[in-house]
Order: C-alpha cells, then structure tokens, then sequence
C-alpha cells in the first residue's frame, strides 16, 4: 500500500494467482433421445479449449434452438477435476413430446377471417429429422401442407434438407387457381445471420387469371439469400428483413414455358430517442419470358393493400385485359415510408406513405400512391395494427381503405 499524506489519498496494488485456468473437457449428454454424434458436433469449442461461460451458453442456446428438447440444461462438473485442469461437462436434456398440435384464427383486412391448424413433431428419429403440417383456411384461400426437415450430421443446426409438398386453392379478384407443388431445397444458415438455400421445385396449376385459362407444369431449380435481424421482443426497436430469390424455368428439362423471375424483399426498422420509430420497405420483382400467359397466378405480380400499397385493395393493382379484368404483372416495384410515434406505454401512432405499381411494360408504370394514418398496440402476442388510407391522385380509385392485421412486420 502506498499513501499520499498531503492529498489524503492511499493506493493498494493487489496480485492475484489464479492458478492455472481451466479447459473444456469432454461433454457427456443425459436423457437424450437423439444419437449422441449429432449432439457432439452442436458443440462450438474443442476439448482443451480454455474455459469460457459465454462459449457454455451459447452450447446451452444452440442445443435449445435445435427443437428437440423441452428443457436444456449444461454445466460443468467440478467433482471431476483432477491436476490436468480439464473441466468435464455435463448435459441434462428433456426431449419434447412429439406430438404438438396447435389451433389458431385470426382476421385480417386482406383475406378477413383465417383458421389455422397446425401438427408438429419436432423429432421423428434420433437423427433428429422432424414433420409439419399446416392447414390454412379462409374464403379466398385454402392450403394444406407438408414439410420434413432433415439435418446434416456435420452441422445439425446450420445445414439440413426440407422436402415440402402441398395443395393450394385460390378464389380472389379475378384469380382461379389450384396448384399442387413438390419442393426440395439445401440449407447453409451461418453466423452472421444469413440464410443460403438452393431448390428444385416441381409444380402443377390449374388456373384462370382474368379471361386466360391455363395448366401448366413447371420444373424449376432456384436460389435464395435471406436474413432476418431484431431486438426489442415482438415489436422490435431495431431489425431489417432481407430476401433475395432467383429461379429459372425452361423447356429443356420438361417445364411447359421458359422464364427467369428475380425478387428482392427488404423491410428496415430503427427506433430514435426510443419514442421516434420508422419502418421502411422496398420490393422489387421481374419475371421474363416469352409466354406470359402460362405463368402462374404465384409467380406473377399484383400490388396493393397491406405490406403493399396502401389505400388500393389487396391485390388490385396489375395491368387488366381487354374486359377489364386484372392479369398480373411481370414487373414490380413497390415502397413505402412510415413513422410511428409512442404517444403511451405499449400505444404507438403512425403516419405512412406508399407507392409504386405493377407493370408488363416498364414505359407503363405510373407509381401509384396512397397515404394514411394508423394505430398500434404491441400486445403480448404481438403488434396489432389498424390503418386508414386512400389513394392521391388517382381518378379511378376513390374512397378510404381500413387494414386490420396482427403479426411481427420483419
């Protein structure tokens, strides 16, 4: 200890011996029901690693993001230890039921009401594959699906197949459709957040789009580039959603038309002073090819109403055949700006502006616009909205629309 008298102050200088730091030993899993191999290579450190709490919670963060289990609970056991300083690990898992079924309802401007099923096993095997089901059901649409997740032994968590099948029928505006469609898709999700997939995909369409009606099969491989980034719960103060997707069809390989479709989706969040929140969002898509009347009604574009252009109905913007009836676009651009103001607690206040248009002739577009003002509430199941808006400047559209929705907006 040192002392300075004369600015009454004292100083201490403490040396500490830790000893030697420990090291990750070998990590042993209890109760599980998945082979022991794909649980050894969630692991993110090597034994004889250097010992580390936050490398043990992120082992205990990807184990629980894996679904397989109800509860997880790693930690090391220091009745082990011997002169050596390897610090062995123990892994207490509660594997999750198997059986999970889930019902749900809700209601929205843009379809109105909406019931939904849903029957999950989140493990099948000890592999660690897993099933979903899912039922969809309201009176412009109704769809059914299938989905079988199978992970990669190298990397359980950041690469995996999903094999999906399923049937959807749509009645809305001017569309007929019924489309059964098969899809394979490889998985690479990795640290930074961004998810790479490639895909095959087959589908079956009948449909009527306006006075045009059609079946057509398709065959067709793809890619896709997503990442979703948020904090702040379920209304998130700071969060973006990007996604990109690239697919190709042709007649070499047994598709009934030749086309290249390219989308790019992006919604951006940021939150000032904690009260100023502003959420903005873009979405640009192109099909080309040379016979547009055999595209279906899922790969063609439509803009309008929620999420989309506000003050138009869901889906009502595209270019219209000769009885005025809508026909998709193969060429669309969309944007919006909104600014939202927390006037109390979870109540927040907003103002937006939106616009674009859906095209097949870019000298066609003519950027529709539509504003309004809007209420929400960041509930405990997550934020729900309602907005009125009405179009500017456009002589054939009158009249205020009202969107109702609840749902996260990344």
């Amino acid at each position: 200890m040192g002392v300075a008298a004369s600015e009454l102050q004292a100083f201490w200088d403490i040396d500490f011996d830790s000893g030697d730091r420990y090291r990750f030993g070998y990590v042993e899993f209890i109760n599980s029901q998945i082979d022991d191999r794909y649980l050894q290579n969630l692991i993110p450190f090597k034994e004889g690693d250097y010992y580390s709490s936050a490398e043990l919670s992120e082992l205990n963060r990807r184990l629980s993001s894996t679904g397989w289990f109800n509860s997880v609970v790693v930690a090391p056991k220091f009745t082990g230890v011997y002169g050596d300083k390897m610090l062995p690990l123990e892994g207490v898992l509660s594997p999750r039921s198997q059986n999970i079924i889930e019902l749900g309802g809700g209601f929205s401007t843009d379809i109105g009401p909406k019931v939904t099923a849903n029957w999950r096993k989140p493990w099948v095997n000890s592999q660690g594959h897993s099933f979903q089901s899912s039922i969809n059901l309201s009176v412009p649409e109704q769809s059914i699906d299938f989905s079988y997740k199978i992970p990669l032994l190298k990397s359980p968590l950041e690469q995996y197949y999903v094999l999906q099948t399923g049937f959807r029928r749509e009645d809305r505006n001017d569309t007929q459709s019924d489309s059964t469609a098969v899809n394979v898709a490889r998985f690479w999700d990795n640290s930074s957040g961004w998810q790479r997939a490639i895909n095959m995909r087959w589908s079956l369409d009948h449909f009527t789009q306006g006075l045009t009606t059609n079946t057509t099969m398709l065959l067709y491989p793809g890619v896709s580039l997503n990442r979703t980034r948020q904090r702040g719960g379920l209304m998130p103060i700071w969060g973006d959603s990007q996604r990109y997707s690239v697919d190709v069809s042709d007649t070499t390989w047994g598709s009934d038309v030749n086309f290249v479709a390219a989308q790019a989706q992006n919604v951006w969040i940021r939150t000032l002073a904690d009260r100023h929140r502003f959420v903005v969002r873009g979405n640009v898509g192109w099909i080309e090819t040379g016979d547009f009347s055999k595209v279906p009604p899922s790969l063609r574009f439509f803009a309008g109403g929620d999420r989309s252009i506000r003050g138009y109905k869901f889906r009502s913007i595209s270019p219209r055949d000769s009885d005025n009836k809508l026909t998709g676009a193969s060429k669309m651009a969309t944007g919006s700006l909104e600014y939202q103001y927390n006037v109390s607690g979870r109540w927040w206040v907003a103002a937006f502006a939106d616009g674009g248009d859906a095209v097949n002739k870019l000298d066609d577009y003519s950027f529709k616009k539509g504003a309004g003002m809007g209420v929400r509430w960041a509930s405990p199941i997550g934020p729900i909205k309602l907005d009125i808006a009405a179009p500017i400047g456009d002589k054939d559209e009158r009249g205020l629309q009202f969107y109702i929705g609840l749902g996260p907006e990344l």
